[in-house]
């Protein structure tokens, strides 16, 4: 199963794992989340008790990368280091 990073700053893909799914890693940053808040990721603890909701520990940095975006990122650092 895949699901996106929840950081603002980076959105790639990234797979999760268990039998539930609720654990997900980003092979860009190396983000480990729960896939249900899109916090750090806490094990079994319920997602409400660990603290503040997602949504409310995430910085504004602007809209969401479209694919095309982050295509696009991927073909500018491709260029950048093969200079």
């Amino acid at each position: 199963m895949f699901d996106r990073c929840p950081r603002l700053d980076c959105q790639h893909p990234a797979q999760t794992s268990g039998d539930d799914g609720l654990c997900g890693e980003c092979p860009a940053c190396g983000f480990v989340f729960c896939t249900k808040c899109e916090r750090t990721f806490h094990g079994p603890t319920h997602c409400d008790s660990h603290g503040q909701l997602a949504s409310e520990e995430k910085v504004d940095e602007g809209p969401e990368k479209t694919e095309d975006e982050i295509d696009g990122d991927f073909s500018l650092l491709a260029t950048v280091t093969n200079v």
